[in-house]
């Protein structure tokens, strides 16, 4: 899985755009929704890079038991 960081920056670039429009309450909606969005797919490149380093040290078996604890 591919982390995407423009999920987290685009906010920057959507108030760059649409400041001084009166859309405010809209803004702030739509980076809460892509800052949360990112956060959601940098916890899963965290968690597929964990799990992934954890079946080559330790085994298929306990790597999931592990990788699902520290997701949790």
């Amino acid at each position: 899985m591919r982390s995407r960081p423009e999920v987290l920056t685009a906010p920057v670039a959507y108030h760059r755009v649409f400041s001084g429009h009166r859309l405010k309450p809209q803004l702030v909606d739509t980076a809460a929704l892509l800052v949360a969005t990112g956060l959601v797919l940098l916890a899963l490149a965290l968690g597929s890079a964990l799990l992934l380093l954890l079946r080559v040290a330790t085994g298929p078996a306990l790597s999931g038991w592990i990788a699902g604890a520290v997701m949790l």
